[in-house]
């Protein structure tokens, strides 16, 4: 810069912001029910809990997922560094793998895929592998929990249980419907009578991360509060929850699709941030009939700058500490709970 314009602002009053931030220290979030304290004297702060990916002492490693939907974009993917690789519903299958060593990557099936035969089960019981065959729970039965823990018996590493609170405009309600799947997984295991101890580290929580950076930050966070507050109340032994986060769709509503970029990279932020585990960057031409290599690519090229070059990776909950996110954190936390109780009581 030839001219220092950025040295001639004002130093910052203190005291004249102290004077005019509780003016709106209580503000409330129309869709979400929480409060939004910009400043309060003594934030709640609370150690944040170990996460499934790696140890506290990793820092704040991710794993890199991306949906493929043709085989011919798998190789490009796996060289493009992809850690996590899942399929578009109904396309795939065993071919699709041909080449790929399984026990270097992850894999995310759904286990409705594996339902349908859409890959060869003897293969996959017999195969090395790590990942997700996820049930999800919120329509689970007691006969499919017995199918399922049958299936998968030998491979200890799957994640073999999904909560999705769904795309709720309101972002509480999400949290909500995702406690109350954890609850209907909770009476299934009871009703077979099944030792469930070793099936908690087992799940996975899917949430789509926003634009709105912060706030994205304080959800993620709060998730992991919520996951030990609901299994302390159960009486379960604290495991971590592994939170798979993808990128919502919302936003992505510009005619030009380049313009999804900003958007994009900013609930990638949120999500590494937010100390997700597995976080998937959608493409920015996601609308178009099929996502294009160059859309996959750069999604990809998203989540290396912030590890390269942001190095996002190398501190553990970097956001923990901050006043506004702490104060945030455990006022959704605080949010997610009241209105879980509330459905709880007024369940049939």
């Amino acid at each position: 810069m030839t001219t220092k314009g950025w040295s001639f602002f004002s130093d910052f009053d203190v005291k004249a912001w102290e004077q005019d931030v509780p003016q709106s220290a209580d503000a409330v979030h129309g869709l979400e029910g929480w409060k939004k304290p910009l400043w309060t004297p003594h934030s709640a702060s609370k150690e944040l809990p170990e996460r499934s990916v790696a140890p506290r002492s990793a820092g704040n490693p991710w794993i890199l997922t991306q949906t493929i939907s043709r085989k011919s974009s798998v190789i490009p993917a796996l060289q493009g560094g992809v850690e996590g690789l899942r399929f578009a519903k109904g396309l795939a299958n065993d071919s699709w793998l041909e080449g790929v060593h399984l026990d270097m990557i992850r894999l995310e099936l759904d286990a409705n895929e594996i339902k349908r035969k859409s890959f060869e089960l003897t293969h996959w019981k017999s195969a090395s592998w790590k990942g997700t065959c996820g049930l999800f729970c919120e329509s689970m039965t007691a006969a499919d929990v017995a199918e399922h823990l049958t299936l998968w018996a030998e491979q200890k590493e799957l994640r073999r249980w999904t909560v999705d609170g769904g795309r709720d405009v309101n972002r509480v309600n999400r949290a909500v419907n995702a406690l109350r799947q954890l609850d209907r997984a909770r009476d299934v295991y009871r009703s077979l009578d099944l030792d469930a101890s070793a099936e908690w580290s087992a799940f996975q929580w899917r949430w789509e991360s926003g634009v709105h950076a912060l706030e994205e930050v304080a959800f993620l966070r709060a998730i992991r509060f919520v996951w030990e507050r609901w299994l302390e109340e159960n009486s379960l032994d604290s495991v971590p929850i592994w939170i798979d986060a993808r990128t919502s769709e919302d936003f992505m509503i510009e005619s030009q699709p380049t313009d999804h970029f900003v958007g994009l990279t900013s609930a990638t932020y949120a999500a590494a941030m937010g100390g997700a585990d597995s976080i998937e960057t959608l493409p920015h031409d996601l609308l178009a009939a099929s996502p294009s290599e160059d859309g996959l690519r750069w999604a990809r090229n998203i989540q290396h700058l912030m590890r390269e070059e942001s190095h996002l990776h190398a501190t553990f909950d970097p956001m923990g500490g901050s006043r506004v996110i702490e104060a945030w954190t455990h006022s959704i936390v605080d949010a997610i709970w009241a209105a879980y109780s509330r459905s709880n009581a007024t369940a049939p």
